[in-house]
């Protein structure tokens, strides 16, 4: 759940740890969208979410509920519910989206060199 104030980040979390719900808790007084899901975000890799969320969530042990994490966006208390087992996944699962990965920046770089071809040519000028 995400609140603006780490006054309120507290005050949560002493409710948490006197026993109420977390889902409930978060619906009535959370400011992130996935209030209506009872602050349930699903499930993410590491590297997806802000650094100090990212760093606290691998951090946690299943069950857990963390003190206030403060992120540029307020302050997030965070339960871990659910932790997926790390897996290799075979080419044959991932070729198609290495392929399309590869092609975005293969056109990326190509458009990047048609821009800079154009600002070769022209020299654009900023006028104030």
């Amino acid at each position: 759940m995400l609140v603006k104030d780490e006054a309120k980040a507290k005050e949560l979390k002493a409710k948490i740890d006197a026993g109420e719900d977390f889902a409930s808790l978060a619906k009535d007084h959370s400011s992130c969208p996935s209030k209506a899901n009872g602050g349930d975000l699903g499930t993410f890799q590491r590297g997806q979410m802000v650094k100090e969320f990212d760093d606290k969530v691998f951090s946690m042990c299943l069950g857990e509920v963390s003190e206030p994490v403060k992120t540029q966006f307020g302050y997030h208390i965070i339960k871990l519910n659910k932790i997926n087992e790390a897996k290799i996944r075979p080419f044959e699962e991932v070729k198609d989206e290495v392929r399309a990965h590869v092609m975005q920046i293969k056109q990326m770089n190509a458009f990047k060199k048609v821009i800079d071809g154009l600002k070769d040519k022209y020299k654009p000028e900023i006028l104030v």
